[in-house]
């Protein structure tokens, strides 16, 4: 993930559904087609945490837009459905810089939209922290295509979690933390 982006460019994200146990890509059952959704995150957001941050502490650091702005902080379809386990979001881009927010940056998390069943728990995906700066700093254009976000941290017990790449991880049976 670079340091830092431009309000206006677009971003790129890949994401895929793997299972924990074997790091293969899920290509079928429900969550292999499952939906999406691209988020923006405090910068302050702790991925070290020692055990799994819950997903009500998730939601409660996604960032919406100031009330001042645009109506959305990230502009583009920011919800895409996963075919074979694999998703492209293409094409969003920050309306406003991170400079308001108490760390100066963001993160860009992604989660599962609606859950496929019960007995399937998702693991949300967390970047790294940049920086947005308004577009008028900026010497030219760029696109990113953010394909390491983050190490795969504690992985829920029976669970599925986001790893590399924004990737979903599934576990089978067994709490696993990856190197």
């Amino acid at each position: 993930m670079p340091d830092m982006l431009y309000t206006g460019n677009s971003i790129e994200v890949k994401i895929a559904l793997l299972d924990a146990v074997s790091g293969e890509v899920v290509m079928y059952g429900s969550l292999s087609s499952a939906k999406v959704e691209i988020v923006v995150l405090e910068g302050h957001f702790e991925v070290e945490m020692p055990e799994d941050w819950t997903q009500k502490y998730f939601d409660d650091n996604i960032v919406s837009a100031r009330a001042d702005k645009s109506d959305q902080l990230l502009f583009g379809e920011c919800v895409i459905a996963l075919c074979n386990g694999i998703g492209f979001v293409k094409g969003i881009s920050f309306t406003d810089n991170s400079s308001w927010v108490r760390s100066k940056k963001f993160r860009l998390g992604a989660k599962i939209k609606s859950k496929m069943a019960e007995k399937d728990e998702v693991r949300e995906a967390v970047s790294s922290a940049f920086r947005v700066k308004h577009r008028r700093g900026e010497g030219e254009f760029f696109a990113f295509l953010l394909y390491v976000m983050c190490p795969q941290h504690h992985v829920r017990s029976s669970g599925w979690s986001f790893d590399k790449s924004l990737s979903l991880t599934r576990d089978q049976g067994t709490t696993s933390r990856s190197p």
